[in-house]
């Protein structure tokens, strides 16, 4: 029986830190690698080794992961405002190669171009924050799984 309130706190403290992930890897994936988690913390006690060590482990292993894919999401993120400045640029460099090239075009262009950069980086903070910065769980939110599938 204690064994088994262990693994349902090993199993809560897991289900948060699969919250870290991004949302897309974390729909694709978090359902599965919780049940595999369930299913090695049970085969754990049921061998008699100690849980303690195999889910600290587990848990450093899967914090590299969440690592590594907020670092590839950003990378994405980041080749998104790549584009963007480089439509900003093509907005730019329209008065150079317009034959009407006056100053009221020029600042149109440029002011047109800083309000885009501004509304794309404000998105993009807005979407790490809200990505990242998402709430944890509480514990009846949790689902654990009532039996182990054979």
């Amino acid at each position: 029986m204690a064994a088994n309130v262990r693994i349902r706190r090993y199993q809560a403290c897991y289900a948060m830190l699969l919250r870290l992930y991004p949302r897309p890897f974390r729909k694709h994936f978090a359902e599965g690698m919780a049940q595999t988690f369930h299913d090695l913390c049970r085969e754990h006690t049921d061998a008699g080794r100690r849980l303690f060590g195999f889910a600290l482990w587990i848990f450093c292993e899967t914090l590299g992961g969440i690592v590594m894919e907020n670092i590839l999401r950003l990378n994405q993120l980041g080749k998104t405002t790549l584009r963007v400045a480089l439509g900003a640029l093509a907005v730019w460099m329209v008065p150079l190669v317009s034959p009407i090239s006056s100053v009221k075009l020029v600042a149109t262009t440029i002011s047109l171009a800083v309000v885009g950069w501004a509304i794309s980086w404000t998105a993009t903070v807005g979407r790490l924050l809200f990505n990242l910065a998402q709430p944890p769980p509480r514990f009846t939110e949790i689902q654990m799984p009532n039996s182990v599938p054979q």
